[in-house]
C-alpha cells in the first residue's frame, strides 16, 4: 500500500516520561531471528500510551511504500513482512499520542561515492564533536532558502561523513497564498574535507513535502527517531531484532509537536 505523502495522525506535547513497561508479558525474544525476511519490534510502553500500528517505510526513487505489521500474541512481538531484501526501512509506530517515524542517518552511499571513497579499513576515523555540529548548523543556517525557517532534528557522524534530517518550513505568505504553510522533511549529507565540512551539493533527499493550511500544521504530532531507521535486511532475509521505548510525550525538539 502506497503511503499517500498527506498522512497526518495525533500526538501530544513534552515532559518527562514515566518508567516504560513492556508492551505485554511475553517470553524475552531471542536474539538470533530467522531468515524470513520479516522485522521484528519490541516495545516497551509506559502505562497510558496505546500503539495503534506498527509498520515500515521503503523508500526508493523519491517514493515510499507502507507495509503494515501485526502483532503476534504468542511472542508479544509486532512482525513487518514478509519483505522485499535486502533491504532498508524506516519504522513508523502510530501511537495515541502521536507519530514516531525512523529516520536512516547513514552515510551517503552511491556508485560515484564508493568510486572516490576508500575502503573502510583505510578510511581515517575522527570523533564526531559539539565543534562538528555547530559547524555544520552554521552551514545549515547559512544556505538561502525558500524557507524562512530550517532546523536540524537529528544529525549523525561518521567519521568523515555526516547525515543530518532537516525541517524546512514558509511561514511568510508566499504567491497567493497566506494562511498556508509548506513543510518540507529532507535528509542531507555532509563531508570533512580540507580541514572542514562542506554539505554534499544535489544529493538531498526529501521524505515530505507538504502544503498545508497553518491551522492544520498547528495539529500536527509527529516525531522522527534515528533508532527507528535504516533496519536493514540482508541478502538471506535475516534483520536485527528491534528494541524500542516509546515515549510517554513527543519532544518538540524531534518534530512538529502540536500544543494542549
Amino acid at each position: 500500500m502506497t503511503v499517500l505523502l498527506t498522512m497526518f495522525v495525533a500526538v501530544a506535547g513534552q515532559g518527562p516520561p514515566p518508567a516504560s513497561q513492556p508492551a505485554a508479558s511475553a517470553p524475552a525474544a531471542p536474539t538470533s531471528q530467522p531468515a524470513d525476511g520479516v522485522i521484528r519490534v519490541e516495545l516497551a510502553v509506559p502505562q497510558g500510551v496505546e500503539v495503534q500500528s506498527v509498520s515500515a517505510l521503503a523508500r526508493r526513487g523519491g517514493k515510499q511504500k507502507q507495509h503494515a505489521g501485526r502483532r503476534n500474541p504468542r511472542t508479544g512481538l509486532y512482525e513487518i513482512g514478509p519483505l522485499p531484501h535486502p533491504g532498508r526501512y524506516d519504522l513508523v509506530v502510530d501511537t495515541g499520542i502521536g507519530r514516531i517515524e525512523g529516520a536512516d542517518l547513514d552515510r551517503l552511499r552511491g556508485e560515484f561515492d564508493a568510486l572516490i571513497d576508500r575502503p573502510a579499513d583505510e578510511r581515517p576515523t575522527r570523533p564526531f564533536t559539539d565543534a562538528d555540529r555547530a559547524a555544520i548548523r552554521k552551514i545549515v543556517d547559512a544556505i538561502e532558502q525558500f524557507e524562512d525557517f530550517n532546523r536540524i532534528l537529528l544529525l549523525a557522524g561518521h567519521g568523515e561523513h555526516a547525515t543530518a534530517l532537516i525541517e524546512k518550513r514558509r511561514t511568510r505568505p508566499f504567491y497567493r497564498s497566506r494562511n498556508e504553510i509548506i513543510w518540507r522533511i529532507e535528509l542531507w549529507y555532509f563531508r570533512w574535507r580540507y580541514g572542514g565540512w562542506e554539505k554534499t551539493p544535489n544529493v538531498e533527499k526529501v521524505l515530505y513535502r507538504q502544503r498545508l493550511p497553518k491551522p492544520e500544521f498547528a495539529r500536527l504530532k509527529w516525531n522522527f527517531d534515528a533508532s527507528l531507521g535504516g533496519i536493514a535486511i540482508d541478502a538471506d532475509g535475516r534483520s536485527p531484532l528491534v528494541r524500542f521505548e516509546v515515549p510517554a510525550k513527543l519532544d518538540p525538539a524531534r518534530g512538529p509537536v502540536a500544543q494542549p
